[in-house]
């Protein structure tokens, strides 16, 4: 019986690359670009594995024997152990892409989430906000667009990272805003370090420390013990008021039309979390604004 070994077509491209027949360009019009890149990366690992010697006279002869029989056989271009490397790097890129798997996390309009991370740390996300982190990862690094409350256990460095700037802890209590080109940070408990371009700036607890629109940072002390937002109730202190109406638009899934006022207006105070017509009080009373609600998703903010 004859017996043919047959190899994917992944094996195949891949052993005709390690062969040199297959460039890394026709490789990447095969693979994805983050797949080739994992390719070359493994591929590294298998740089010192010997090839097999041959010789020669040897193997000439047996081919020229296998040549004159009544049955001719093909003799394969690219040696068998190249599809065995080949195997190899396949399974070795399968077990670096689970290991390397990483789990996210949205939320929508007027949506919080509780994520509770395998060695005990509990992330606490705001609306409108996203975060990300790896599955299986020995050190502890998550990546933030939006809002989020951090508990963190004491278990060795703990690393946020943001479009804005980082934030490095090891076990502490402390939030983080990162959205809008307004970047904040409140440590609440332990000791926070942030990174924001060339800024390092050490957190203590109940140190505020921001960012607005790549202006000079500010910094004060709070008196709170946890985010207001967690217990129901948006906080600021001294916000221009454009990131005000956007924390009301992700709470309540609602457009404010404001061109008609200063957005730019400092705002000191909260709105409640669960009743819009409260919190459209709480922020246009003080700033003596009036409003209207022409149907159920719009407001219309104007001078009194």
């Amino acid at each position: 019986m004859k017996t043919e070994k047959i190899h994917n077509s992944q094996e195949t491209y891949l052993a005709k690359w390690l062969e040199g027949e297959l460039s890394d360009t026709e490789l990447q019009k095969l693979v994805s670009k983050e797949d080739f890149l994992l390719f070359v990366k493994i591929k590294d690992t298998f740089e010192k594995v010997e090839k097999p010697s041959f010789n020669t006279t040897k193997n000439y002869q047996k081919i020229t024997d296998r040549l004159h029989k009544s049955s001719p056989r093909v003799v394969p271009f690219i040696p068998n152990w190249v599809y065995s490397v080949a195997a190899m790097l396949v399974l070795a890129f399968g077990v670096f892409r689970f290991y390397k798997a990483s789990l996210a996390v949205e939320t929508s309009y007027g949506e919080t989430k509780e994520i509770a991370l395998n060695e005990g740390t509990k992330i606490y996300l705001n609306n409108k906000s996203t975060i990300s982190y790896p599955k299986y990862q020995s050190q502890r690094n998550v990546t933030l667009n939006g809002e989020a409350f951090f508990h963190v256990t004491k278990k060795g460095a703990f690393v946020v990272s943001t479009p804005l700037g980082v934030i490095q802890v090891l076990g502490t209590q402390f939030n983080v805003m990162a959205t809008d080109k307004l970047f904040e940070v409140i440590c609440y408990e332990g000791k926070v370090r942030v990174i924001y371009n060339d800024v390092e700036k050490i957190l203590l607890p109940s140190d505020a420390w921001r960012v607005i629109e790549g202006k000079t940072p500010q910094s004060w002390t709070t008196k709170e013990t946890t985010s207001g937002w967690i217990t129901g109730e948006t906080t600021f202190r001294t916000m221009p008021v454009k990131y005000v109406l956007s924390a009301l638009e992700k709470q309540y899934h609602i457009t404010i039309r404001a061109k008609a006022i200063d957005k730019n207006r400092l705002f000191t105070g909260s709105f409640p979390n669960d009743n819009l017509q409260k919190a459209l009080r709480s922020v246009c009373l003080p700033l003596q604004i009036d409003y209207d609600q022409p149907d159920t998703n719009t407001i219309l903010l104007h001078k009194k």
